[in-house]
């Protein structure tokens, strides 16, 4: 579309009736809903032929993008991982015991669903930890809750709780979906 600016002009004016419906959007925290809106209202050349259900769908389609955003930016904060990785930035490798189908495995999240554990297990330096995190991340960007304690730093948090703390925390480990314990020990660690 080059020289073709279908863009409101800078000077657009919003009319009441739309400022209204930012506003009862807004008040009804619908954020990504509300920036669908504004640019349909800021864009008239665009959206103004489009029929009226086709631009609701938009608008709702972006709250649901928005909200999935959210709900993984507040996941991630409270999951405890320092540094993200994806199973997308993982590959097989025969040496280190690591099949596309165990990849493939974690990044589908079944056996959330299935009440599986997994366990990790192998030679230090093996990725075993970020294979646990890529599980973890993948766990979170499909809405699920996860969390990640190396075993001395949660069995020190543990220790240091009085018995009503210790209830709350047990409670606040079982709403967790993907719970991570990993533990480094000589020559060997084990992730899950």
């Amino acid at each position: 579309m080059s020289g073709i600016d279908v863009s409101a002009p800078t000077n657009y004016v919003m009319l009441d009736s739309q400022k209204v419906l930012i506003d009862k959007a807004k008040s009804c925290k619908l954020a990504g809903f509300v920036s669908e809106l504004e640019q349909q209202f800021s864009n008239p050349l665009i959206y103004n032929n489009m029929p009226f259900d086709e631009r609701l769908d938009k608008c709702f389609e972006e709250q649901k993008k928005y909200a999935k955003i959210a709900r993984f930016k507040s996941l991630y904060r409270n999951s405890l991982i320092r540094y993200p990785i994806w199973t997308s930035q993982l590959s097989a490798s025969q040496e280190r015991g690591l099949t596309a189908d165990h990849i493939e495995i974690l990044s589908q999240t079944d056996y959330i669903e299935k009440l599986l554990n997994i366990i990790i297990t192998g030679p230090t330096g093996t990725g075993k930890s970020s294979l646990a995190i890529a599980a973890a991340m993948e766990a979170m960007d499909k809405g699920y809750s996860a969390k990640v304690y190396r075993l001395s730093d949660l069995l020190a948090k543990i220790d240091g709780l009085d018995d009503l703390a210790f209830i709350r925390f047990k409670e606040s480990l079982r709403k967790i979906k993907v719970l991570v314990i990993y533990m480094v020990t000589r020559g060997m660690s084990t992730s899950f």
